[in-house]
């Protein structure tokens, strides 16, 4: 907070302090002691406001957090979620379905946010049915509704450009950059959208031939194409292509990957279902392995790889000791990026290793041998 006020540490300590609650005084006390401070009291006044403000709102949340787990009926939720959405679940999973919802309506429309209450519908019915009695608080579904929201906003190049076109992200631009009222900043936006995200947009029928050529091209030893761009996200023609391409959204459910990442989804929480039903904590562990998708590219597709892995070998609830093996699974997923833990982790449960993928080999002329040759 301090970097991004331009100010020192005191001011920013000192509106922290003065948000506490712990002392008597105003804020109002503080901003007149603050701003007599001399020829930085705009910068001190900005950091002081930046802490105040950040820790007011940790307060407030804290408040409704502890009034939520004392069961407090009445405790609002602090999100525009109509609350006839939010009947049909537990007060107690209110909160975290409330983020989600309003999560996938920002992403897509209002339609995506039932689809997304509707999921977890389903995966409440399980758990309820595996766990009659409520023992485990709900935890397979809140764990479900947690990171089946980061899934289901996942990145695409409409995202990326929605996010780069908001105002908000502008005035953060110029408050870290410290630019002043009166300074001109210029912002370029660099992009390398490749085969895939273009494809990820196209009807299947389409992508598939986008990336049959990109991978013949691989196989000829070339590098996958990919078309760099310098967006001027200052100016009003680069402003207008973010904005353009933003809108594109609308279009989005026609794409290829929208449609993949949703029946990825489905397969993640038919396990959970099942899973719940049969054994609650088996439920749990297979709704906590959402957290293998993260990143983006590389690393979001590895991550989809190893939970389709563990869900397809190690969930079967009739084997002995399920839970724990796909609780021990997701950890060495984690821990390890090489998936050298998993593969070991898998084999050690009876379970099959990661098939190998195959990586082209592509060679370089090295221009110093040749003379070296001469």
């Amino acid at each position: 907070l301090t970097r991004e006020a331009g100010t020192v540490v005191s001011a920013v300590m000192l509106g922290a302090i003065a948000a506490s609650g712990l002392l008597p005084f105003t804020r109002a006390d503080y901003e007149a002691v603050v701003g007599g401070a001399g020829g930085h009291a705009k910068a001190s006044l900005r950091g002081f406001a930046l802490a105040f403000d950040a820790v007011s709102a940790q307060r407030e949340q804290a408040r409704w957090v502890e009034q939520v787990m004392n069961d407090d009926a009445e405790a609002p939720v602090p999100t525009t979620t109509p609350t006839a959405l939010l009947a049909p679940f537990p007060t107690a999973l209110h909160d975290i379905l409330a983020l989600g919802h309003a999560r996938a309506v920002e992403y897509q429309n209002a339609a995506y946010g039932q689809r997304y209450l509707e999921r977890l519908q389903r995966v409440l019915a399980a758990e309820r049915a595996g766990d009659p009695a409520g023992a485990q608080g709900f935890a397979a579904t809140r764990e479900a509704a947690r990171w089946l929201a980061l899934w289901m906003a996942f990145d695409d190049i409409v995202r990326v450009a929605e996010l780069k076109a908001r105002a908000s992200r502008a005035e953060r631009v110029r408050r870290e950059v410290k630019a002043g009222s009166g300074d001109l900043l210029r912002v370029y936006d660099h992009f390398k959208p490749g085969a895939p995200e273009f494809a990820a947009m196209l009807p299947e029928s389409l992508a598939r031939r986008v990336l049959a050529w990109d991978q013949r091209r691989v196989q000829r030893g070339q590098a996958p194409w990919a078309l760099p761009l310098k967006v001027s996200s200052h100016g009003v023609l680069g402003l207008l292509a973010l904005r353009a391409l933003a809108a594109t959204k609308r279009l989005r459910p026609l794409g290829s990957r929208f449609a993949t990442e949703q029946a990825l989804m489905d397969r993640w929480l038919a396990a959970v279902e099942a899973g719940a039903r049969a054994d609650a904590r088996l439920g749990l562990e297979l709704a906590k392995c959402g957290r293998l998708i993260k990143g983006y590219g590389s690393t979001n597709e590895r991550g989809k790889d190893n939970l389709l892995h563990i869900v397809d070998h190690l969930s079967d609830a009739t084997r002995a000791g399920a839970a724990e093996a796909v609780a021990q699974a997701r950890e060495a997923a984690l821990a390890d990026e090489a998936g050298t833990a998993l593969d070991r982790t898998l084999v050690q449960h009876g379970a099959p290793a990661r098939p190998l993928k195959a990586q082209p080999i592509r060679w370089h002329h090295n221009p110093r041998l040749k003379k070296q040759a001469h």
